[in-house]
């Protein structure tokens, strides 16, 4: 469980840092000249930023495999796949359905059938 928790803590940090430099980035081409921001001679942003958000996103995903290892790491999870829609990326939708349960009995997806009334 140790192991997990680091596992997790290490790879929300990442995410966290990956989010931190796609803000930067927005903040300082917020700053640029207009015409610098508009077609062609923003090309160059535009891979930047793509650049920068597909690592965001690979962190996401990898964040989302990763077992929530307490109630408020699967809170944030939650919060971290509504926010980026993340049943809409690319390969993410198995992220969210193939999620280990927690430790401490609380599952990220039920673990056993519903018993439906006779």
């Amino acid at each position: 469980m140790r192991g997990e928790t680091e596992r997790w803590t290490r790879t929300l940090a990442a995410y966290r840092r990956a989010e931190a430099r796609v803000a930067a980035f927005k903040a300082e081409e917020a700053l640029l000249p207009t015409a610098r921001r508009e077609y062609p001679a923003c090309e160059d942003l535009e891979e930047r930023f793509g650049a920068l958000d597909s690592r965001r996103v690979a962190v996401l995903k990898r964040l989302l495999r990763s077992p929530a290892p307490d109630l408020a790491a699967l809170a944030l999870k939650l919060e971290l796949a509504v926010a980026n829609l993340a049943w809409e990326l690319a390969g993410a939708e198995t992220c969210l359905e193939t999620s280990p349960p927690t430790r401490g009995g609380s599952p990220n997806l039920p673990t056993e059938k519903i018993k439906r009334p006779a």
